[in-house]
C-alpha cells in the first residue's frame, strides 16, 4: 500500500457523518510518490 503521508499533504473536511479528504502532492517529494505508485501498479 502506498504511504501517501510520505509525499502528500492531506486535509479532511466533514461532510455530514463522513469526511472528504483532499490530498496534494508535495512538489519536492513527487519522485518518491511516482516510484511508490509505479511499484503498486506494475
Amino acid at each position: 500500500m502506498a504511504q501517501f503521508n510520505d509525499w502528500c499533504l492531506a486535509v479532511d473536511a466533514p461532510v455530514g457523518n463522513h469526511f472528504s479528504r483532499v490530498m496534494t502532492g508535495q512538489a519536492e517529494r513527487l519522485p518518491v510518490g511516482i516510484q511508490a505508485t509505479a511499484a503498486i501498479v506494475s
